[in-house]
């Protein structure tokens, strides 16, 4: 977990930058607390090759600036089944990235392990999405029994709260998403549990949560 999760209150739901609005914020939230996250809108495009582009466009300025480096000393790597990682002017940061229709976002974190999930909640809020189907696959027992114990107003808001700090979760641990069972409820939570999620602070329609390691 970065140093000043552990040394400052944590601001609830974490703050998001937006590119290029607000790089410079963005900047110095990276100098003071060691990790940052922040947004593009990519409008109403659904090709995610462009979005992945715009993103990593995105993290590339933000470090330059920051650092006062050439883009050409920055880079992202990546590779088929692993998180993705940067590397600038000596330096290796954890890096994470989720894209929904209208919005991408991006985790950096110098110090420990993260992991960011996003959903779009307009496309969930039709009466036809079953959470439940999911949730008794996916979610630990107790957790679905919690949602269950809702409104019905309340359960799909929950549901979707729950699902993103399960997704960041398993990617701050660098875990493969599986189904729930007690064979490996075990060892799962044993590594799960070892990470910290928090809400992210979204506009309307969406809903995001971060994870990082102890």
């Amino acid at each position: 977990m970065p140093a000043s999760l552990l040394l400052t209150p944590i601001p609830v739901p974490i703050p998001v930058f937006y590119s290029p609005e607000h790089l410079e914020e963005a900047s110095t939230a990276l100098r003071l607390n060691g990790y940052v996250v922040i947004a593009i809108s990519t409008g109403n495009t659904q090709d995610r090759t462009i979005a992945r582009q715009q993103i990593r466009s995105a993290i590339i300025t933000l470090i330059q600036q920051c650092y006062q480096i050439d883009r050409r000393d920055i880079e992202i790597a990546a590779s088929s089944g692993t998180a993705p990682r940067l590397f600038f002017s000596g330096h290796e940061a954890a890096l994470s990235i989720s894209h929904e229709a209208g919005l991408s976002l991006a985790a950096i974190c110098l110090d420990s392990s993260v992991g960011i999930d996003l959903l779009n909640t307009k496309s969930l809020a039709k009466e036809s999405f079953e959470w439940q189907d999911i949730a008794s696959i996916y979610l630990d027992p107790d957790r679905h029994q919690m949602i269950r114990s809702l409104t019905p107003q309340q359960q799909r808001l929950s549901f979707v709260q729950e699902w993103t700090r399960l997704e960041a979760r398993y990617k701050c641990a660098g875990m493969a998403l599986s189904e729930w069972s007690d064979t490996v409820a075990t060892g799962r939570h044993i590594k799960l549990q070892t990470m910290s999620a928090y809400q992210l602070d979204l506009p309307e329609n969406y809903c995001g949560s971060i994870a990082f390691s102890a």
